[in-house]
């Protein structure tokens, strides 16, 4: 028994023996044909160097890497030379182009009354592009109105609703003139619109506001709040100047255009044309006013006047 017992462990161990040896076997042939490679290349470069040994193959590695960092040496310092001797050169065009950009700048300045800013531009092409969508989905538009005014109704004709409308319509018109929302708009004019209206009633209004629709409401000097419906003609000719002196206002502000009127305040009492005059004279520290007006106190708040 013990003898059969020596003879397996034995057997098996010689098993293990050959294992092990056939292992180092296939390593052997893998490191053989790893150095036949390597061997392989060197040879190459030896040859493609023109040298019999790699200890000589290292030196000229060695060389070339110090020729390289040589020549990275020498090449930063030619550029360093280059920029400073450019040094007077490009403070020379740099003046040069400055000159340009304030030559630019004050023809841009002069052509202010034909031209925006690129962010305008932005902005307009944006609102545009929203519009478009919305009409393109089927969503509401702003509502359109003629470019015209309706003529006054006759004197003792009730014209308190078409009063009313006109101003409405004004309000819609500035949206699309502003690119902005009527909410967009009563932030930024409304409180204007309020002080040109309580300076024109004798501050018997003293606010202005709409809303989303553009439905104009005052305030009266109590606090009350009144609609435009039922207004006295004049009163209706006072919040539309008030309105429309606003947003001609506003909008110098971001492109000062001239302004022309043919005697618009021939229909109003004779007490405003002196508070009518420091209005357009206030409105013309923004942009240029032109009036034509059959009433010659205009002219001592004009800057110049002519008689035609």
């Amino acid at each position: 028994m013990v003898a059969a017992l020596r003879h397996v462990d034995a057997a098996m161990g010689f098993k293990h023996s050959q294992a092990r040896l056939d292992a180092l076997a296939e390593r052997r042939q893998k490191i053989e044909r790893q150095w036949e490679v390597e061997a392989t290349i060197v040879r190459r470069l030896l040859s493609a160097n023109r040298v019999e040994s790699p200890a000589k193959l290292r030196e000229v590695y060695k060389e070339r890497a110090k020729a390289l960092e040589a020549r990275n040496t020498a090449q930063k310092a030619l550029e360093a030379e280059r920029q400073a001797s450019r040094v007077d050169e490009i403070a020379a065009r740099q003046r040069e182009v400055g000159q340009q950009i304030s030559a630019l700048e004050a023809e841009l300045g002069n052509a202010a009354g034909m031209m925006m800013s690129a962010q305008e531009m932005s902005r307009r092409i944006k609102a545009l592009s929203e519009k478009l969508h919305r009409i393109e989905s089927g969503g509401p538009a702003r509502a359109q109105a003629p470019a015209a005014e309706p003529p006054s109704a006759p004197a003792g004709e009730d014209t308190s609703a078409e009063g009313a409308e006109r101003c409405e319509r004004l309000i819609k018109l500035a949206e699309d003139l502003f690119l902005v929302d009527a909410e967009q708009l009563a932030a930024s004019l409304g409180p204007r619109m309020g002080q040109f209206l309580a300076a024109l009633s004798g501050k018997r209004f003293t606010g202005l506001t709409f809303d989303t629709r553009g439905t104009v409401e005052l305030t009266a000097a109590g606090g009350a709040t009144v609609a435009l419906a039922g207004l006295p003609l004049a009163d209706l000719d006072l919040v539309f100047l008030a309105i429309r002196v606003a947003l001609l206002e506003g909008f110098s502000k971001q492109q000062p255009l001239p302004v022309f009127l043919d005697d618009p305040f021939g229909h109003l009492p004779e007490p405003f044309i002196d508070l009518n005059g420091r209005l357009l004279a206030s409105l013309g520290r923004a942009t240029q006013v032109v009036l034509f007006s059959r009433h010659t106190e205009y002219s001592q708040h004009a800057t110049a006047s002519f008689a035609l």
